[in-house]
């Protein structure tokens, strides 16, 4: 009996993909790796013979929704902060967390990470290993359903 591969089946943009996993393989919030077309050889030091040669990854994805079939997926929530500061910390008054806070580090609202992909193959319904992620990248579960 074959192990199901799981594949990029749809890109809706940069940071959102659809995955051939279902309910029966993965839950919300599940982390899944997108594999890279390369690998990575590892020799033995001693004989110089190749011992192992490791997938590449081009990015980690997260579960976001599960349908019977498929799942949505997200690449990392990356989160920023402003840091143009015109007022030092230590010039505060002490006790003043609030206003430290928005003064050493306004939060600017998060996105999700930008990855390479196949341009080409966006779908308009609505990538480690650098190359663009296409339709029919092998996919590994990480963290598999309990």
């Amino acid at each position: 009996m074959s192990k199901k591969q799981f594949k990029i089946v749809k890109i809706i943009d940069e940071s959102t993909f659809i995955v051939n996993a279902g309910s029966t393989e993965v839950n919300v919030d599940d982390l899944l790796r997108v594999i890279g077309g390369k690998t990575v050889p590892i020799k033995d030091p001693d004989s110089d013979n190749i011992i192992e040669k490791l997938p590449t990854y081009k990015t980690y994805l997260t579960v976001k929704t599960v349908y019977d079939k498929v799942c949505i997926c997200k690449t990392e929530w990356i989160e920023e902060y402003n840091t143009n500061n015109f007022i030092k910390s230590e010039d505060l008054v002490p006790g003043l967390n609030m206003l430290k806070e928005m003064v050493e580090g306004t939060k600017i609202p998060g996105h999700y990470e930008e990855v390479p992909i196949n341009e080409e193959q966006i779908d308009e319904f609505n990538n480690h290993d650098n190359s663009p992620i296409s339709l029919g990248d092998r996919v590994e579960i990480v963290s598999p359903k309990n």
